[in-house]
């Protein structure tokens, strides 16, 4: 029982991290979409009135 208890806990923790990971590197990756889409956005602007 111990030993089934352990490898269920080591399985249950490495998904977690799994799923964290996923989650920060989709919020880096949106983070950085809306850099990129304000650098855009002001390269628009400088055309626009020039």
């Amino acid at each position: 029982m111990e030993k089934n208890f352990g490898y269920l806990l080591s399985a249950f923790i490495i998904i977690w991290l799994g799923h964290l990971i996923f989650l920060l590197r989709l919020l880096y990756r949106q983070s950085n979409l809306n850099k990129e889409l304000a650098l855009l956005r002001e390269l628009v602007k400088e055309k626009e009135s020039k």
